[in-house]
């Protein structure tokens, strides 16, 4: 699914977290990558990193894609 492909994905108990939040919570778990989590986390800035997150995923989702679909 090309939806898939193009944003990280976490699976967290039941639960698929994609984009963004994936980030996040990936940061969350890592100890030295906690100073990250708690930057983020903030609404104003977790507003424009999810914004800027997916302008990178789509254009490196197009840049990658014929590798991806192989």
């Amino acid at each position: 699914n090309k939806t898939l492909l193009r944003r990280l994905h976490v699976k967290d108990g039941n639960n698929i977290i994609g984009g963004a939040e994936a980030f996040l919570l990936v940061w969350k778990k890592i100890p030295k990558y906690r100073f990250l989590y708690k930057f983020f986390r903030t609404p104003l800035i977790f507003s424009l990193f999810s914004f800027l997150y997916e302008i990178a995923a789509f254009f490196l989702y197009h840049k990658n894609k014929k590798q991806l679909l192989k």
